[in-house]
């Protein structure tokens, strides 16, 4: 019991205690009953554990074999805990297969472009080629009878297939470990396709995907015996049919980005921080609405100006942004501050008066200001290498010149005087 995990701090460990001997209470010899109490109790034990504890169904699981061993104290249950987390890992390791994923893409290849193009991005390989020669390893007729255990009928099959291959206990735990790696690599294609581009939506409305690459409705999976599944992605809109082209320069930008993210970044680098910053990208250019497209790009920005150093505050956001963009367009565009401190108040409608008072020239330029500043992180990234080298670029770079001549002059003071002292003689004065 000593090895198990400490889920709760002392400062909640007593109250953690009393619910655990209210829940043992309230079971019954058929489980729990469902009630508000027993749900704000089994709610309070993943509240105040800071997120080690998730999900009702292991609490409940604990506290079953706590029951039938008599056990009673936050201790015993901590490992109870420990024993099903062991279990479940022993179980899923055993059950582990290897499962190939077929993407469909709305995007055609050039004649030029390299068939099969391969990425490397956090440590997964992407494959991308045209949807016919997918269909000829797989087999039409493998296709069309998963389609049809699915209820599923695809009107028009796809122009170009993304391939990559991962392991999980089944087709949909095997998807979620490469999760990551798809996230980025859509927001890398978004990315090098929509850099400046502006995205306007459909008829006036407010409600139009903009990403130029959208997910598509599903994906196949195949594990090693052959056995051909169809997954669906959870979406907003589906693809309206306008293909986009792939050119040949396209594959080579991408190739270039993707090297810095062929495997997985430290959790304090910089490099894990564009990661993130690429998946809130794509992201957002899937929200249908204005509103949340807005707040998925605002979202991206508090990302690359390391926000929750500062608890978000929405000034030091827009002075991070504009200092980060100015560096990048000279001259600096004309009104920037007032321009994004009012995208800044927009969004904090939306946040906490429900309030979508949002057009596309909003989205349009809080679009490039994020890529703006995407694009400054990126070439600085050798320079950066982590989070706290950005940290403190960023808040230099909000200072007055005169400011930094000021610091620059007493840095070159402290390293010279760190100089004198380690190289001055024990006798010596410093």
């Amino acid at each position: 019991m000593s090895n198990a995990k400490c889920l709760w701090k002392d400062s909640y460990r007593q109250q953690a205690q009393e619910v655990v001997t209210a829940l043992l209470a309230a079971r019954t010899n058929t489980g729990w009953v469902w009630c508000y109490e027993n749900t704000f109790w089994m709610r309070a034990l993943q509240a105040w554990s800071d997120g080690k504890l998730q999900g009702d169904n292991i609490i409940m699981k604990a506290l079953s074999r706590m029951t039938d061993r008599g056990l009673s104290t936050v201790e015993d249950f901590e490992a109870m805990h420990a024993e099903i987390w062991a279990e479940w890992a022993r179980e899923s390791n055993n059950q582990k297969s290897q499962w190939e994923f077929f993407v469909p893409f709305v995007m055609k290849l050039t004649d030029d472009a390299p068939r099969p193009a391969t990425f490397s991005l956090l440590g997964t390989t992407f494959i991308l080629d045209k949807w016919q020669a997918t269909e000829g390893s797989i087999g039409t007729g493998n296709i069309d009878q998963a389609f049809a255990k699915d209820f599923l009928k695809v009107e028009q099959r796809p122009e170009t297939c993304l391939s990559l291959t991962a392991e999980g206990a089944g087709s949909v735990q095997a998807w979620e470990t490469v999760i990551p790696a798809f996230d980025l690599f859509r927001g890398l294609l978004e990315y090098v396709h929509g850099y400046g581009r502006r995205s306007m939506s459909i008829g006036g409305g407010s409600k139009s995907v903009r990403s130029i690459f959208p997910v598509p409705q599903w994906l196949l999976a195949r594990n090693a015996s052959g056995h051909l599944e169809v997954l669906r992605f959870d979406i907003n809109k589906s693809p309206d049919g306008n293909v986009q082209t792939l050119v040949v320069q396209a594959f080579d930008q991408i190739a270039k980005n993707a090297a810095m993210f062929a495997d997985s970044p430290s959790k304090g680098s910089t490099t894990a921080l564009l990661t993130d910053a690429f998946r809130l990208y794509a992201q957002a250019l899937d929200e249908p609405f204005r509103h949340s497209c807005l707040l998925g790009l605002w979202q991206m920005g508090e990302t690359l100006t390391l926000s929750n150093r500062f608890n978000g505050d929405t000034k030091m956001v827009c002075a991070r942004l504009v200092a980060t963009v100015e560096k990048r367009m000279q001259p600096p565009p004309t009104g920037l501050p007032k321009i994004l401190e009012d995208i800044a108040d927009k969004r904090n409608r939306i946040v906490h008066h429900g309030i979508h008072d949002v057009d596309d020239e909003d989205i349009n330029i809080l679009k490039l200001i994020c890529e703006m500043a995407l694009w400054c992180v990126m070439h600085a990234v050798d320079k950066l290498p982590t989070k706290e080298h950005l940290n403190h670029f960023l808040t230099l770079s909000c200072r007055a010149k005169t400011d930094l001549e000021v610091m620059g002059e007493a840095l070159e003071w402290v390293y010279e005087l760190e100089r004198k002292l380690s190289t001055a003689k024990p006798s010596e004065s410093p």
